[in-house]
C-alpha cells in the first residue's frame, strides 16, 4: 500500500450508488474543455454505461482529449456500434490485459485494473468502487432486488493533480507496453520519447486560501502486495489532520481473496467513507 501524505483545502464529496455518481461524473465530462481520464473495471454498456459513453463521444467530438481503460476480464468486449463511435469521435481507449484463450493458466496476466478514477480538466476527480454499471444488474447474476451498496468521491483540490499524474503514467505505460508486444520498435521508441516530454500540464485548480477545506490523501495499493496489506497507510496519528478521522475501512482476509468473496457492507455506525483506487 502506497500514501502520499495528506494535503489540505479540499472540497469532497459521497457519492452514493450510481443514482448520485452517473449525473456527476457525466455533467463534469460535459463541462470538460481540455481533457477527460476515466478509468474502470467494469464497463457495461446498459443505459448507464451509454449514458456515460455518449458523454464522453461528445466530449471528444468538441475537441476534448478523451482516453479511456477498461479492464480486459471485467469488460470482455465493446459493442461494435460503440469501437465505430468511438473512433469516429477521436476517443482513446483500451482493455488492460485481456487474458485470451490461455490467460487463466499464466500467474503474469492475472494482474487487474480494479481502479475507478476519473480526471476532467486537471481540476476534478472522482474515485470510489462504483463501476461503469447500472445499480440495479450483476453481470454474473442478473437482475438484483436493491440497488448495490457502492460509494464514490468527487475532490476539487491539490489532490486531484495527483491522480491525473497516476493516470498519465499508466496510460504512457499500456501505449508503450502494446507498441513492444506487437513488435513495432518504431512507435514503441517514440511513445518513451513523448513519455520524456510531458505534455502541456493543464493548469492547477484554484485552491481554497488558508488552511480551510478538507483533508485528502490518494491511496494505491502496489499490484505485488495482498489487498490487506496495510504498511503504507498512516499509523495512530501521524498524517493525520487535526482532529482526526471518524473511519471505519474493510480489508479482506487472505481467504477471502483466494475465494473470491469480500466483504460487502460497512460496520453500522461508521462515521464516514473513505474510497482508494485500487491496482
Amino acid at each position: 500500500m502506497s500514501a502520499a501524505p495528506f494535503k489540505e483545502g479540499h472540497t469532497v464529496e459521497l457519492l452514493q450508488g450510481g443514482i448520485e455518481f452517473f449525473p456527476a461524473l457525466v455533467a463534469a465530462i460535459d463541462a470538460g474543455e481540455q481533457e477527460v481520464r476515466l478509468e474502470t473495471y467494469i464497463f457495461n454498456f446498459d443505459a448507464a454505461g451509454e449514458q456515460v459513453a455518449a458523454a464522453l463521444v461528445e466530449a471528444a467530438q468538441r475537441g476534448v482529449r478523451v482516453y479511456l481503460v477498461m479492464d480486459g476480464v471485467g469488460t470482455p468486449s465493446v459493442p461494435d456500434d460503440w469501437v465505430r463511435r468511438f473512433a469516429d469521435a477521436g476517443v482513446r481507449w483500451h482493455r488492460f490485459a485481456p487474458l485470451g484463450r490461455w490467460g487463466l493458466l499464466l500467474p503474469m496476466r492475472w494482474r487487474r485494473l480494479h481502479r475507478k478514477l476519473c480526471v476532467v480538466d486537471g481540476a476534478l476527480a472522482f474515485c470510489g468502487g462504483i463501476n461503469v454499471l447500472d445499480d440495479y444488474f450483476d453481470p454474473s447474476f442478473g437482475a438484483l432486488e436493491s440497488p448495490r451498496f457502492d460509494f464514490a468521491v468527487r475532490v476539487q483540490g491539490a489532490l486531484v493533480q495527483d491522480v491525473h499524474q497516476v493516470m498519465l503514467r499508466f496510460w504512457e505505460r499500456l501505449e508503450l507496453t502494446l507498441r513492444l508486444e506487437h513488435m513495432d520498435f518504431k512507435e514503441a521508441a517514440q511513445t518513451w520519447k513523448d513519455s520524456m516530454h510531458m505534455q502541456q500540464p493543464l493548469p492547477k485548480p484554484a485552491l481554497p486560501a488558508g488552511r480551510s477545506g478538507m483533508n485528502a490523501m490518494l491511496v494505491l495499493r502496489q499490484p505485488a502486495q495482498p489487498q490487506s496489506d496495510r504498511a503504507g497507510l498512516p499509523q495512530g496519528d501521524r498524517g493525520c489532520p487535526p482532529g482526526g478521522i471518524d473511519c471505519q475501512c474493510l480489508f479482506p482476509a487472505r481467504w477471502q481473496i483466494a475465494l473470491g468473496t469480500h466483504p460487502r457492507r460497512a460496520p453500522r455506525g461508521a462515521g464516514a467513507a473513505a474510497a482508494a483506487g485500487a491496482l
